[in-house]
């Protein structure tokens, strides 16, 4: 699951939405319960013009994890 969410995250970085899409899926598949994967597949959703289904990542990753209190901040675990 991280070698995914790791591809995922790059993608994002570089712009490459849909490839990233497809590995943050990988990686939630893999880790269902991590709140990171979900935040990061919300900020991707919403890159891709996604809002509402951005919105519910960003749900699941603060109902995983209630630290997130502000998802699209936390960068997806990046730092």
């Amino acid at each position: 699951a991280r070698r995914h969410f790791e591809e995922a995250d790059a993608y994002e970085q570089a712009g490459q939405f849909e490839n990233a899409r497809r590995e943050c899926e990988l990686a939630i598949q893999l880790a269902p319960t991590w709140a990171e994967a979900h935040n990061l597949y919300g900020i991707i959703l919403e890159e891709l013009g996604q809002e509402g289904e951005a919105l519910a990542a960003y749900r699941e990753a603060v109902r995983l994890d209630p630290t997130f209190r502000n998802p699209r901040e936390s960068g997806g675990g990046r730092g």
